[in-house]
């Protein structure tokens, strides 16, 4: 599983946010990434098949995604679901 997050703000702005993490951080203008993909709150996960297609609703809040990755950890969510 790897984790993409989306930000807002300039560089120097989230230079410091996400100084743990060691995967990818890409920054929107806005939230026109969020928008596309209905994420209204913060912190939301969805996930995207290797495919690049969606694969999940939008999960809000850190017990939603962390059901969200139970769920691709275990195989309930196929690679056809949505």
């Amino acid at each position: 599983m790897n984790f993409v997050l989306f930000s807002s703000g300039t560089r120097d702005e989230n230079a410091g946010k996400f100084k743990a993490f060691s995967g990818d951080v890409i920054l929107q203008k806005k939230r026109e990434v969020a928008e596309l993909v209905y994420a209204k709150w913060t912190p939301t996960a969805i996930f995207v098949r290797a495919d690049g297609t969606v694969g999940s609703h939008p999960a809000a809040g850190d017990g939603a995604i962390r059901s969200l990755m139970d769920q691709v950890r275990t195989e309930k969510i196929e690679s056809n679901d949505v």
